[in-house]
């Protein structure tokens, strides 16, 4: 069940004593109420683990091993069709699964595959990746060579350079998505009882049963140090 204090995580706009002028809130208060609202959406899943959907009424431990598969799969697969094919099937498995499909994507799309296409970005050229030219970026009067690094006349983006950037910003963002359609459609504690079931050490699922309970404690504490802060503060009343 999600704490009371958790479902209170998205206060009204009111002005305080921290507050700058038009009654805005001061940032110390959206980054406790944001981390508190991030952590609703991103980490409590029972309401959608209790959906009657396709994933949802697999045995966790069959899901686990599947998903598992899938995932390895994945980083083994050499053509983007493949894993472009995954990914377009964990969508299908999203929408079988009763999850809304724009829900899914920010939460897939967020974070991890668009700063994996930052770490891909220099491959695409030929200064990494030598290859057929696509498009030329910038032309030098002549090539440079710095100890092992050689930087051609012409830099430009490859064709290989490309095929290998698609590659790898669908593995990371296959792999995301089957590890968060395991954690929408399974509860937490039936993850862990998955993974104690398939003889994963127990040392293992108790630190992360542990890190999921104390950090919901820890945001607890912070939302109610500030807001005691906050009624502990004296101010005039506008008139």
């Amino acid at each position: 069940m999600i704490p009371a204090w958790l479902m209170q995580a998205n206060p009204e706009r009111q002005p305080h004593a921290d507050a700058g002028q038009g009654g805005s809130k001061s940032f110390l208060e959206k980054t406790i109420h944001g981390s508190a609202s991030f952590l609703e959406e991103t980490v409590l899943t029972d309401f959608y683990a209790g959906r009657a959907g396709l994933l949802q009424r697999l045995e966790p431990r069959c899901k686990l091993i599947i998903i598992l598969i899938l995932i390895a799969g994945v980083s083994l697969f050499r053509s983007p069709l493949l894993v472009w094919g995954v990914y377009l099937l964990t969508l299908i498995f999203a929408a079988a699964s009763r999850i809304e499909i724009p829900f899914f994507l920010k939460r897939v799309w967020l974070f991890v595959p668009i700063f994996a296409m930052l770490i891909i970005l220099p491959a695409l050229f030929n200064v990494v990746t030598p290859g057929t030219p696509l498009w030329v970026v910038v032309r030098l009067h002549a090539s440079h060579s710095f100890g092992p690094y050689h930087i051609p006349a012409e830099i430009a983006v490859t064709q290989e350079g490309v095929r290998s950037a698609f590659l790898f910003v669908g593995r990371v963002a296959a792999s995301v998505s089957l590890a968060v359609l395991l954690t929408l459609t399974t509860s937490w504690h039936r993850l862990f009882m998955a993974l104690r079931g398939l003889k994963v050490p127990a040392l293992f699922v108790l630190t992360v049963a542990m890190a999921y309970r104390y950090i919901f404690l820890l945001v607890g504490i912070v939302t109610d140090m500030h807001m005691a802060r906050k009624s502990r503060t004296i101010r005039y009343l506008s008139t």
